[in-house]
């Protein structure tokens, strides 16, 4: 459905939007150059005869399956005593037959000054009729093995709680279903090594947290007096939530990419630079005493442009910084009449206000690299979850309610 004449797109050049310019208009130019690739391919013409350079190609493998998931856990639970339980849940789960996109296979490699082969790629266009070819198969898997920890408080004497410890590993071909990435430039959605896909691909997932921590209470304060006192200092609760998770992977990339090696026809190809500096680290914050926002140095890594192959270890082999963040609430219930309580309180959203960054700009190739450029912001806020409008620092809402 996305290949010619079914579906025709042009990149057009730095021209003027506006139909008044006539034929120099990009709409103009852009429908005079449909014209002519329809005209040629209706006349049984081929690529080499376009008006236009050669078309990207996308196809698909003869029988392309439904990805599958097979998921198995195993929960233990005790009792203690008659308020407080433990919880022990194993989960597992593995994916077959998922997709991912090999964006290699008219691709070649013309020689550089540093080798005269790349990998397993030819000398000359496999396909000389078209430019990019995409081909979508489903040779992705992934796996997930995790265990949860949960001790759980029921409402007892004015308080309740709970906490939850997870540990797991999620690994993967490619994540979030290979359609779209999962955290902006950290996901990369298509085959690494042509020749490989498990090579450099089957890495931690991008959503990969190997400890996570989350704890909740409400704890309704025990003071109590006569009288006028008694409205004042009883009725009063507080409430917090805390999160707490190690770091996300990330990978390292060349962002000249194919074209500073010497890669045609290669839209789409991740290089990742040979790791040279020992064993994986992970980022921490600060970084060094002469850099504080400096997680890695360009020395650990082979020189931009002066790849000769797609990488030396498996994406996402890097981590970020870890993330903090807990909300207070604290409320005041007065009672009106028997059946009528008025409630006035403040939440307080990252109470502690303290900032927790994003992964370090990954590409060798950008002046940023290495530098940690933002801060991250918590999945839920006053706004909503998961909305734009969420900001990273502390806020606070005042709130009141009637309860009848």
């Amino acid at each position: 459905a996305r290949n010619s004449p079914s579906l025709n797109s042009f990149i057009i050049g730095n021209l003027p939007y506006s139909p008044d310019e006539g034929v120099n208009s990009a709409v103009q130019t852009a429908a005079a150059t449909n014209a002519a690739f329809l005209a040629n391919f209706n006349s049984g013409g081929n690529a080499l005869t376009l008006p236009t350079a050669r078309p990207t190609f996308n196809s698909v493998v003869s029988t392309l399956k439904n990805p599958k998931y097979i998921e198995w856990n195993f929960e233990v639970q005790q009792a203690i005593g008659s308020k407080t339980s433990l919880n022990l849940n194993y989960v597992g789960n593995r994916g077959y037959d998922e997709f991912i996109t090999d964006n290699s296979p008219n691709s070649f490699f013309v020689g550089n000054s540093n080798t005269s082969t790349f990998g397993s790629l030819p000398s000359a266009r496999p396909d000389d009729h078209f430019g990019v070819v995409s081909l979508l198969t489903n040779q992705g898997i992934s796996r997930y093995n995790g265990l949860t920890a949960t001790v759980n408080r029921r409402f007892t004497a004015g308080f309740q709680g709970s906490f939850n410890y997870t540990w797991s590993h999620a690994s993967d071909d490619v994540s979030n279903g290979g359609v779209l990435p999962y955290s902006g430039n950290d996901s990369l959605l298509g085959q690494i090594d042509p020749a490989n896909l498990r090579r450099l691909n089957y890495g931690n997932a991008d959503y990969d947290v190997r400890h996570n921590i989350s704890a909740n209470y409400v704890w309704e304060l025990p003071f109590k007096s006569h009288g006028m006192l008694n409205k004042v200092v009883s009725g009063w609760s507080v409430s917090q939530t805390i999160f707490w998770r190690s770091g996300y992977p990330y990978t390292v990339t060349d962002g000249i990419g194919y074209a500073a090696v010497g890669i045609s026809n290669g839209s789409g190809l991740t290089i990742m630079p040979d790791f040279q500096g020992g064993s994986t680290p992970s980022c921490l914050y600060p970084g060094t005493a002469a850099n504080p926002t400096q997680c890695l140095k360009n020395t650990q890594f082979v020189g931009v442009g002066s790849e000769t192959g797609f990488g030396n270890i498996p994406r996402n082999a890097f981590r970020g910084p870890h993330y903090f963040n807990t909300d207070l609430s604290l409320l005041k219930n007065i009672p009106i009449t028997e059946h009528v309580m008025f409630g006035l309180g403040a939440n307080a959203y990252n109470v502690l206000n303290h900032p927790s960054f994003a992964n370090p700009a990954h590409d060798t190739s950008s002046g940023s690299f290495g530098q940690i450029q933002s801060t991250v912001e918590p999945p839920t806020s006053p706004y909503g979850a998961f909305v734009g409008s969420a900001v990273s620092g502390r806020l606070l809402q005042v709130t009141a309610r009637l309860t009848f």
